[in-house]
């Protein structure tokens, strides 16, 4: 009876012990991804400001507008037959015009305006995901060896020798996560280009031909952005999404370590690649599309709904003054008055939808791309994670 009962509380204590480090490591590792989460929107905010001085100076919409207030603020230029009054004679004398300088037309200006409002507001919905996913991806691939390695430490003085080589350390030291982290500077000074370049494109496809006088419904402006969206996400370089986010030639990859000062002899070995490899599978995964795709759906839906504001609202149908009446009799149907039907029908018919002229819209578009890639407040950072 004391042998059952010594084998039954070291069962129970054995068990209990197993509890105990299941909880702990359930609770390590909600803490650890809690942390991840922190760093993750950290370190995003941190890189947002770099990634939007470089787009906002690459495609540069407020200069055009100044461009334009100087043309309309432009006093006219005297023709060649002008004349002016010489105080010193007491005749006119011909006016000498300055050279012709070729300047753009209104319509030349408006032009680049529609085309870059969309070319950087498309651009900064993409980078706000582009940028979100990553962080996260290099954080987690580094959260998971600093987690293994917590694992380790807090069970390995009570692993026997057997267990030891199950229970070895990962080895990702500093220098090695310092290295790989820094891969971010692809996207921020590379990859942001690539896709500007695809953006460009796809734009000048689709919106190039919209007038600017065209007044179009909200759905329509939906369509245009989702067929942009298609030509983008087409585009050899979204198929192989990793050219935006890492170097992939040795061309490229030297060319990153020289411009971040680094020596290839102290960042190329087994570890760096390793992460590298493990980054890239990632990016190659279907599950990794499927989280893009959501992403940019919800950025892209959040852009839409915010821009909706510009339009008026939609009209409210007519109350009908008396109800439609009909009383059936055998297998003949009799109406009070066909036409009165007719007009009940008419006035609860869909109403046609608010439009906008395009001009009108530009300006809450290109401002959105601010918004987009804010530091602060955020709305579209909330909905991209």
């Amino acid at each position: 009876m004391a042998g059952i009962l010594y084998y039954a509380s070291k069962a129970l204590g054995d068990k209990l012990g197993e509890l105990q480090r299941e909880a702990w490591v359930e609770r390590k590792a909600r803490e650890k991804f809690e942390e991840n989460q922190k760093d993750c929107l950290f370190t995003v905010l941190s890189l947002m400001p770099e990634l939007s001085e470089r787009l906002f100076e690459r495609v540069d919409v407020d200069v055009l507008i100044s461009e334009l207030r100087s043309l309309a603020n432009k006093p006219a230029t005297p023709g060649p037959d002008a004349t002016y009054y010489n105080e010193d004679t007491p005749y006119y004398t011909p006016f000498s015009a300055p050279e012709p300088v070729l300047a753009r037309t209104k319509v030349e200006i408006w032009e680049d305006i529609k085309s870059k409002s969309f070319v950087r507001t498309i651009s900064s919905s993409y980078l706000l995901v582009f940028l979100t996913l990553f962080v996260h991806i290099q954080l987690n691939v580094v959260g998971r060896y600093t987690y293994i390695d917590s694992v380790v430490t807090q069970f390995e003085s009570n692993a026997d020798e057997s267990k030891a080589s199950l229970l070895a350390p990962s080895c990702i030291d500093f220098e090695d996560q310092h290295h790989y982290l820094l891969l971010s500077w692809w996207l921020l000074n590379r990859g942001w280009r690539i896709l500007l370049k695809d953006v460009r494109g796809s734009v000048n496809q689709v919106i190039a031909n919209l007038p600017l006088k065209k007044r179009i419904t909200h759905r329509e402006l939906s369509k245009y952005i989702d067929q942009v969206r298609a030509g983008v996400e087409s585009s050899l370089d979204f198929i192989n999404l990793y050219h935006y986010f890492l170097p992939v030639s040795d061309e490229e990859l030297s060319e990153f370590l020289a411009l971040n000062g680094l020596a290839p002899d102290l960042v190329i070995n087994k570890t760096f690649n390793k992460l590298i490899h493990q980054t890239r599978d990632v990016l190659e995964s279907s599950d990794f599309r499927s989280v893009l795709g959501g992403c940019l759906n919800a950025v892209f839906g959040q852009f839409l709904q915010t821009v909706k504001e510009s339009f008026p609202p939609a009209d409210v149908p007519p109350t009908p003054s008396t109800p439609l009446t009909t009383e059936t009799k055998g297998d003949s149907l009799r109406n009070e008055s066909l036409d009165k039907v007719v007009e009940e029908f008419e006035a609860f018919s869909v109403q046609p939808e608010p439009k906008v002229a395009v001009a009108q819209l530009l300006p809450r578009i290109s401002r959105e791309s601010n918004v987009i890639l804010s530091s602060s407040q955020n709305l579209y950072l909330n909905v991209s994670v």
